[in-house]
């Protein structure tokens, strides 16, 4: 078993890929046999309780003012998950029903959990 600092790249690239091998039978059409033994070494690495997933927060983030809504949260807590399982992620769903307030709840909270790393984040304004 491979010891990497919780929240470094390779962490996340071994949990990504245990998640990703419970899902290999569905994946298995679109990939090669080289990226299927790839994921399969990285799974076997990844530390114990690596698909545990850490439980959403409850606690408003003190610079947002607006309440999430139940379906919002539900939105929220998935996208959280996929970023902690290091997966890339997009909200879509249809217009007015808070997307923004989901995504800068999301941002506020990883400001909030931020221990000297930085992320990047792109905001792009509609014209």
């Amino acid at each position: 078993m491979l010891d990497v600092p919780h929240g470094s790249f390779q962490a996340l690239e071994l949990k990504r890929a245990a998640h990703l091998c419970q899902h290999l039978d569905k994946l298995r059409p679109f990939m090669t046999p080289q990226a299927e033994a790839s994921i399969k070494s990285k799974a076997a690495r990844a530390p114990k309780g690596a698909l545990n997933l850490p439980d959403p927060p409850t606690a408003q983030p003190a610079n947002i003012k607006a309440a999430l809504r139940e379906y919002q949260l539900e939105g929220l807590a998935w996208l959280m998950a996929q970023h902690d399982r290091g997966l890339n992620a997009i909200l879509a769903d249809e217009m007015g029903l808070g997307k923004t307030l989901q995504v800068s709840w999301w941002y506020a909270y990883r400001v909030a959990s931020w221990k000297g790393h930085k992320d990047t984040m792109l905001c792009v304004r509609m014209l």
